[in-house]
This record gives structure tokens, sequence and C-alpha cells, in this order.
């Protein structure tokens, strides 16, 4: 009995269905649906790109000139950010720190998953410069943090303006109105991320007990010295201010390019218009699988001027004016940006940090 029994013994037993495979459909699913929705949307405006095109050739340029200018601005006060951020010493000089947020919200924004590889391209070139890799990752996570809070304060702002002014239709306001109070639900809960120590201890614990790749030892007191730093930073009453204030600018400033790249190609709308179709344009970036919201931000925007009376034509022109401005050039200027840096740290020629004061 037990020769014949031998045999089965010896089979390998039959392993459960992995979980990966479930998770590789699902994304599968979500990439179809996404890209559908992406054509559905898209087909809307198709009929009016040449007519765009046509408009386009026609931009002003001193008009995007400014624009560009005005996206220059934006670069400058998130460089502003992240030196303020990084802080300690070395300081990251100013011109440094702008080409690093070119890496990130330039280059990164490019490729899926953004800005996450951009961060990881730039921290690699912070850690080359003796700026720690705990240092980098809490400035790129405050960077992050005082990014959305800037986008949640100009949501805010901009949904019971819109509201106000009547700008939105009767049947629409109960729901804006809704989006807003879960906005300032949102806004308050990323300050409670931070404040609560707590929270950082319960993420501690999980990554020390995960130890994916045996990099869970001591996750707990990190995490903790990190939330500590970070409420350090977000508490100083002049730097708390200071980088609030640049974030928050540089919001501004990438709403100014819109409307100056509006106005380029002839579209005259009030700053409030504008501010609901950039608004609009940061919530559909959210969607996975999409760098920068491609294809889904150059159909919103037309369709959410139109509506306010802006000729479609002329609205597709200057969203492609727009996003020009605002995502290929500073992809293109990123890319740049990650080859200086790369040469200048294996060519030290010239000095890229300087010592912080004594």
């Amino acid at each position: 009995m037990a020769d014949a029994a031998q045999p089965n013994a010896s089979l390998p037993a039959k392993s459960p269905r992995s979980p990966v495979s479930r998770g590789a459909l699902l994304r599968l699913a979500l990439g179809v649906l996404i890209a559908a929705a992406v054509l559905a949307v898209v087909s809307n405006v198709a009929d009016d790109l040449p007519g765009a095109t046509d408009v386009l050739s026609d931009a002003s340029l001193p008009w995007l000139a400014a624009a560009v200018a005005a996206q220059g601005l934006n670069y400058a006060l998130l460089g502003f950010q992240l030196s303020r951020l990084v802080g300690g010493r070395p300081h990251l000089r100013r011109f440094v720190a702008v080409r690093i947020a070119l890496v990130v919200y330039g280059l990164g924004t490019l490729v899926p998953g953004a800005p996450a590889p951009g961060m990881v391209l730039a921290a690699r070139e912070l850690t080359r410069r003796g700026i720690e890799p705990g240092r980098a990752a809490l400035a790129f996570f405050l960077s992050a943090w005082f990014n959305v809070r800037s986008f949640l304060v100009l949501a805010i702002l901009t949904a019971i303006t819109a509201t106000l002014r009547g700008r939105v239709p009767d049947d629409s306001r109960a729901l804006v109105l809704g989006g807003a109070i879960f906005l300032v639900a949102a806004l308050a809960l990323t300050a409670v991320i931070v404040r609560r120590p707590e929270l950082a201890d319960r993420l501690g614990r999980l990554l020390e007990a995960l130890n994916w790749r045996g990099g869970g030892a001591g996750a707990r007191e990190n995490a903790l010295r990190l939330q500590a730093t970070a409420v350090g930073v977000v508490a100083s009453r002049g730097d708390g201010f200071r980088i609030a204030a640049a974030t928050f600018g540089s919001r501004l400033a990438d709403a100014v390019c819109l409307r100056l790249a509006l106005i380029s190609v002839g579209v005259h709308v009030g700053m409030g218009v504008v501010l609901i179709a950039y608004v609009a344009s940061i919530l559909v970036t959210i969607v996975p699988l999409l760098p920068g919201g491609l294809g889904l931000v150059e159909a919103t925007i037309p369709v959410l001027l139109h509506y306010y009376g802006v000729p479609l034509d002329s609205a597709v022109a200057g969203t492609l004016a727009w996003r020009l401005t605002t995502l290929l050039l500073p992809g293109f200027v990123g890319l740049l940006s990650y080859g200086s840096l790369r040469f200048q740290a294996e060519h030290p020629g010239g000095e890229t940090i300087r010592p912080g004061p004594t």
C-alpha cells in the first residue's frame, strides 16, 4: 500500500492561482478603458484639429514668448521650493535646484507614474552632491505635499468663485459645492498626515513587517525621524510660509501661462474661466498610465472653453500651445538638465553646492 501511494506523493501539489496574473488583467482592463475614454473624448474635437493647426500657425510669437517666460517663473519658484526643502549642509545652489525641478516635474512628467521616475533620477543627482538619501526623499515628499496643498487651495477658491459669479450651471452648483467641501476635507487631511506621528509609526511598522528586499530594518525609527523633520519644516513660520508662497506662486504662473497661450491665438477670456479650465486639466492628469494626462487634457480644456463661448478650433489651438509650453518644452529642457547634472557630477569643474552658513 505504501509503495502504491509513493508515486502520488511525488507529484507536485497544485499551486493556487497567482494574484499577480489577476492584477495584470486588471491593469490591462484599466488601460483599455482609459484608452477608450481618451478616444471617445478626443473624437469630439478631432474634426477641429485642421482648423486648430491653422490658428496655431498664426499664433503671436510675443505672447508665446510671454507664456514661456511664465513657465520659466514656474520652475524658478519650484527650484526655490526644493532648495529650501533640502536645507541643511551642503546647501543646494539655486540654479542646480531649478535643474532638479526640471528633471522632476519636466522630464518626469513625460513618463507613466509621474513624477516618481523624475524624483528617482533627481535623488541620484542629489546624493552625488553630498545630499543624504533620507534628506532627498524627505524633500521630494514635502515638495509633493506642498504641491498638492497648493492645488487644493486653488481648486477650492476657483470652485467657490465660479459658483458665486454664476459661471456654474444651476443644475451643477450642488455638485461643485460638494466637490469644494470634499477638497477642504482633503486639505485638512494633508495637514493631519504630516503632523500625526502615530501615522508615521504605523507606516514604519508596516515597512518593517514587509521587509522588502531586506530594507525594513529600522524603518519605524526612520519614519518617525522623517516625520519630526517634516513637522519642523511645516511648522516653521519663516520657511513654511516662504515655501507655501513659492509653491502657490508656481501654480499661478502655470495658470497664467495658459491664459497667455490662449491670448497668443486670439482667445480672450477672463482669468476665472482660465482657472476653471486649469483646475480641470490638473484633475485629469491624475488618471494613471497617461503621461501628463496626454490626450485627456487636450480634449478637456477645449470642451470647457467652448462651453464659455470660445470657438472650438481656437480653444484647441490655445490648448496645444499651452501643452507645448508646459509639457514638451520642460520635458526637453529637463532632459538637457539631467544630462548637465550628470556631466557636472562626473566632471566636477564648477561648484554645484555650497557650504551652509557657519
